[in-house]
């Protein structure tokens, strides 16, 4: 990876939606606090440091991610994104939709020098 670049990754968590409408409601307050109980291990802690350390990326974050919502669950922040636990993005601006729609992995070294990435609008909102 190269040393002048600002990485990203997200890495999304999702759950699969309850069969019945009544389960799959959920207000804004009980889809934070699980965001935020869902970050509460270390072991995550653990895994988005090392991401970091070992790929040289300064954002990594788990996140609880919905149709609708993309919120944090835990972040490793060494670049001052101004993301915290609980913390939202919209998530037609992420790219955990196309990971959820296409089922493939997201992996590149520098968005700005990969042909599909550098014109994705993702990287330009946050520029990486």
């Amino acid at each position: 990876m190269k040393g002048h670049a600002i990485a990203q990754t997200l890495v999304c968590a999702r759950r699969q939606a309850q069969s019945s409408a009544a389960n799959r409601v959920q207000t804004v307050p009980d889809l934070t606090a699980e965001a935020i109980a869902l970050g509460r291990d270390e072991r995550l802690s653990a895994i988005l440091r090392d991401i970091c350390a070992t790929t040289g990326m300064g954002f990594a974050a788990v996140a609880r991610v919905t149709e609708q919502r993309w919120i944090a669950c835990l972040v490793e922040d060494r670049i001052e994104f101004g993301l915290d636990a609980g913390g939202e993005l919209k998530v037609h601006e992420t790219i955990c939709d196309e990971i959820r729609d296409s089922g493939e992995a997201v992996v590149f070294d520098d968005a700005s020098d990969d042909i599909k990435w550098s014109r994705h609008p993702v990287p330009v909102i946050y520029g990486f």
